[in-house]
């Protein structure tokens, strides 16, 4: 999860004036693809037990700000989050409103208007749910921030079973990776299902962060890259590889590129647009090595068809490329021209230019 994530800080009037109505049982809430929560530690001795937080609202969903230091420029932590309005409950006899969860308890004191809130914080874990996970070898003795991203996450012990019976050995990290970006026993299965059983978590957690569906995947098969290797997969998804634009590369006599070279093309942003530009001034049958190489070069097609002004001769891909590299522009072959050096060929010109002359 990217740490500069801007959390969209957001409290309902309905929690801040009225949630009395709400039923004040413990309401669970699966974190899912959609909640985003950003982890910005800035010391190890940060505790992340206790602080001030800030929120404001809009419609049905809060954003929290936790932090140790309110109004701090140098604060041990701030950590960024959402939450759904109904799993919030007043606290008994005091001024505030607290999430209990099979992991913990956050429980936030403070004041309220009908926008916005601010005061105290404090997480304490659910010692019970620290034994479970003891019991089932999973390590607790680590950082304070795993436990409290096992309550952000909403990690429970159904999740922690269902890790067990798929046949994994988790830890703590990978479980809170798992659940703080919405990677659910079901999409598990999913990917099972589709190819990758028995996948690693960090990698499943990877494939959640970049939001690798199951729809996604199959558009990917019936596009020709079935059963990829998982990086790729991963890549593809990073650089936003979209089926729309593996099948317009294919209608340009781009199909059947290896997912290296279709993720190249992504890397170097070749698009539709560039390769009709290319063919425009006569390279319509580039192969993709030189594409990607004239992309690499930043070739327009303009720069092409300078240099086609000029009416020199054996303009090759190569040559082009030559004197891209060599940053032989039309208005050097000119200049060149002008002191006395006429020549056809586009390659004299990059030699020229290679010497130093011209």
């Amino acid at each position: 999860m990217k740490t500069t994530f801007k959390c969209i800080l957001l409290l309902t009037a309905f929690i801040i004036c009225g949630i009395v109505g709400v039923n004040s049982q413990t309401i669970n809430y699966q974190a899912s693809s959609n909640q985003q929560t950003s982890y910005n530690i800035f010391s190890k001795n940060a505790k992340i037990n206790n602080g001030f937080w800030t929120a404001s609202i809009e419609k049905n969903e809060i954003g929290l700000l936790l932090t140790n230091q309110a109004g701090s420029r140098n604060p041990g932590f701030v950590i960024t989050t959402s939450f759904p309005k109904n799993i919030f409950t007043p606290i008994a006899g005091g001024n505030g409103y607290e999430i209990i969860r099979e992991s913990g308890t956050l429980s936030l004191m403070g004041t309220f208007s009908e926008t916005e809130g601010s005061g105290k914080f404090t997480f304490t874990s659910n010692e019970q749910f620290i034994a479970f996970l003891e019991r089932n070898r999973i390590d607790t003795n680590v950082e304070d921030i795993y436990l409290f991203k096992a309550f952000l996450g909403n990690l429970n012990k159904d999740f922690v079973n269902g890790i067990k019976e798929r046949g994994y050995d988790s830890t703590l990290k990978e479980l809170t990776k798992l659940t703080t970006h919405g990677a659910t026993l079901n999409y598990i299965d999913e990917l099972a299902a589709a190819g990758y059983k028995g996948l690693e978590l960090n990698m499943i957690s990877k494939f959640a962060i970049h939001d690798i569906t199951i729809e996604y995947i199959q558009e990917l098969s019936k596009a020709g890259y079935s059963k990829m290797d998982p990086n790729m997969l991963k890549k593809f998804a990073i650089h936003d590889i979209r089926i729309d634009y593996i099948k317009e590369l294919n209608a340009l006599g781009y199909g059947n590129l290896s997912p290296e070279m279709l993720k190249k093309f992504a890397v170097h942003q070749i698009s539709p647009k560039y390769i009709k530009g290319l063919s425009s001034v006569g390279f319509d049958n580039l192969d993709s090595e030189m594409l990607k190489k004239f992309k690499v070069h930043n070739i327009s097609a303009t720069y092409i068809k300078s240099l086609q002004d000029l009416n020199l001769e054996r303009l090759s891909a190569q040559t082009i490329k030559k004197a891209k590299v060599h940053n032989v522009s039309a208005a050097y072959v000119k200049n060149a021209r002008s002191n006395g050096y006429v020549y056809t060929s586009l390659s004299d010109y990059i030699r020229l230019k290679i010497r130093g002359e011209g």
